[in-house]
């Protein structure tokens, strides 16, 4: 099957730059590329499409009342790089939960981007932290981007968060 057919079927599609450029059938280069596909696919029926780039920041697609949004996620620096196996699914893990408690897209990905991190940190799964250390890794490494999204929220500007309009993906 295409990946057109099963997009249809998707609600929350995440891939890492290398899934995205084989989805898309297209080298992607530049954020811009990854912007335009991310885009399509939401326009394809998926809610939300989350592209991450190893360890720069990720991007989210996603859709609310009949608009399309998008954003960049920063990742965190959680100390030296250890072990990458598992920081996807880890990752996944730490949205699932998220979105599963916030219904938000945004937020999610910004503790699945966290979780990530942390796991390229570690070998051993024993040595994650607390949820109230977890709560504060997120304070410590988002509360700008967190304050950020609420001055945008309250002015109504677009710097964080953008909103996808038909003819341009800019």
């Amino acid at each position: 099957e295409q990946p057109d057919e099963w997009f249809k079927l998707i609600d929350i599609l995440k891939m890492n730059d290398k899934e995205a450029s084989w989805a898309a059938g297209r080298l992607l280069n530049e954020f811009h590329d990854y912007l335009q596909f991310a885009v399509e696919v939401v326009g394809k029926g998926v809610n939300t499409v989350w592209i991450t780039f190893g360890d720069q920041s990720s991007l989210v697609v996603w859709r609310r009342d009949n608009r399309k949004l998008w954003a960049t996620v920063p990742v965190m620096n959680t100390g030296d790089v250890v072990d990458t196996i598992g920081c996807g699914d880890t990752a996944s893990a730490g949205f699932a939960y998220a979105y599963e408690r916030l219904h938000g897209s945004l937020f999610a990905v910004v503790m699945g981007n966290l979780m990530g991190s942390m796991k390229a940190s570690t070998c051993e799964v024993s040595d994650f932290p607390t949820r109230p250390k977890v709560q504060d890794l997120i304070y410590q490494h988002y509360r700008e981007y967190l304050h950020g999204l609420l001055d945008e929220l309250l002015s109504r500007q677009h710097v964080i968060v953008n909103e996808i309009k038909e003819e341009n993906t800019n």
